[in-house]
């Protein structure tokens, strides 16, 4: 098994240092790894540095192997989808999701890969979509075709910047139960940033909090979710409520 790890990581946002001395993981394959925070914590920051979109000091490892030296062709280097998809285009979702195999150099596309993709779309519950423009999508479809854009490469590491930003309450459950499932599957570093600690509660194997542009807290969630993390890093009070299957968070004020 191989696993993400960050060592002291350092990132530049116009000419300001957003991340500082980041020591992150190993986060596992196989599992669904979240990402917390305020806002302007740097979250999305941190995904564009372990993607190469940002540079900085620090070393960022896919096993033993530092993936600055990986190609970005290669199944090793991570797959990246931001929270807006800017998806304009006349193109169809099905001739979308075959964008990526081509740019990887696969001209000829087989009866296997025609498979896959029809396949992806029924996970995804967006098979109704295949032949609809993109021009025409939802915010949240669009989402839905970025990660399975992303997926029918079939990556090692995949990085998610708030990918159910755009979801109802079902459409976010079942999003985080099917990425959770297809970790496992695959055998994918999935890394996500989430607003909702609830759902982060309910979904995620780790979860990392960052703040002030520094790692508060990893761990096992039920380690990381406390009030006194909350009080610190969102300036609420709040009660965990404990449950035979699930903590939960309610909020019980909050700070001016």
């Amino acid at each position: 098994m191989s696993y993400l790890s960050l060592n002291a990581v350092d990132a530049l946002y116009s000419n300001k240092t957003v991340l500082k001395n980041i020591c992150l993981g190993p986060l596992a394959q196989g599992h669904l790894h979240v990402l917390l925070g305020a806002n302007a914590a740097g979250k999305s920051t941190l995904l564009k540095r372990i993607y190469g979109e940002i540079q900085g000091q620090g070393q960022i490892f896919w096993g033993q192997q530092l993936l600055s030296k990986i190609k970005r062709d290669d199944p090793l280097f991570p797959r990246y989808v931001p929270q807006d998809t800017h998806m304009a285009s006349t193109m169809t979702v099905f001739e979308a999701i075959l964008v990526p195999l081509k740019q990887s150099g696969r001209w000829q596309v087989s009866k296997v890969d025609i498979e896959r993709i029809e396949h992806l779309l029924q996970r995804l519950s967006i098979e109704a979509l295949a032949s609809r423009k993109l021009q025409h999508l939802s915010g949240g479809q669009r989402q839905l075709v970025a990660i399975a854009q992303a997926l029918i490469c079939q990556p090692k590491i995949l990085l998610l910047d708030e990918p159910t930003s755009a979801l109802d309450l079902h459409h976010q459950f079942e999003l985080l139960s099917l990425l959770k499932d297809i970790a496992r599957e695959q055998d994918i570093c999935i890394l996500t940033i989430l607003h909702d600690i609830n759902l982060s509660l309910n979904f995620a194997d780790t979860i990392s909090v960052l703040h002030h542009g520094q790692i508060y807290a990893s761990g096992l969630p039920k380690q990381v979710i406390t009030r006194q993390m909350l009080a610190d890093v969102y300036r609420v009070q709040a009660q965990i409520i404990q449950n035979p299957a699930l903590p939960a968070v309610v909020v019980v004020e909050a700070a001016l």
